[in-house]
């Protein structure tokens, strides 16, 4: 009976359960297009020159597949949507400074005024 009770509590000990062995098969293929590297980052990244290092990220473009290439466009479009948002807030800004943003109805009602809906 002690040896029954003792089976049944090791199959429920979800420490206990047999796991099965993790396979050698990667689920994407990152390590060969050369993102993972096995030695250890250095703390600051040195600056790469543009002449060195547009031919390099061309050789990585060239070899992605098609599910990188929609990341990586989208990780393009988040950095251009960034850049952008940046500068709009920098005219915001520059706008407040001038006191623009506090004629903006004066300004509505001239535009409206210039050009009469039909």
């Amino acid at each position: 009976m002690l040896a029954v009770a003792r089976r049944q509590s090791h199959t429920l000990n979800p420490l206990m359960v047999a796991r099965p062995k993790p396979s050698r098969q990667r689920a994407s293929n990152l390590w060969q297009m050369g993102y993972f590297f096995s030695v250890k980052p250095i703390s600051q990244p040195r600056p790469i020159e543009p002449k060195e290092l547009r031919p390099a990220l061309h050789d990585k473009i060239e070899r992605m597949d098609s599910l990188h290439l929609s990341v990586l466009n989208r990780v393009l479009l988040q950095l251009e949507a960034e850049d952008l948002a940046g500068r709009l807030g920098e005219g915001f800004d520059k706008d407040n400074a001038q006191g623009l943003l506090r004629r903006i109805p004066e300004l509505v009602k001239e535009f409206r005024h210039e050009r009469p809906c039909s």
